[in-house]
């Protein structure tokens, strides 16, 4: 079994006016939504990381 470095990454449920905000993304003619947010850099704190992706 192959061993995989871990990236831990935050993600943030935003609610405004009764409305979730999502990203949307489309890959091979498939549209998906995913939670505003992304990976942890090395030595950064979770609040900062997400601070910064929701930017």
């Amino acid at each position: 079994m192959k061993n995989y470095p871990v990236r831990i990454s935050a993600k943030a449920i935003i609610i405004s006016n009764d409305r979730l905000l999502t990203i949307k993304h489309e890959q091979n003619n498939e549209k998906y939504f995913t939670l505003p947010g992304g990976g942890q850099n090395h030595n950064e704190d979770l609040k900062s990381a997400l601070i910064r992706e929701c930017l």
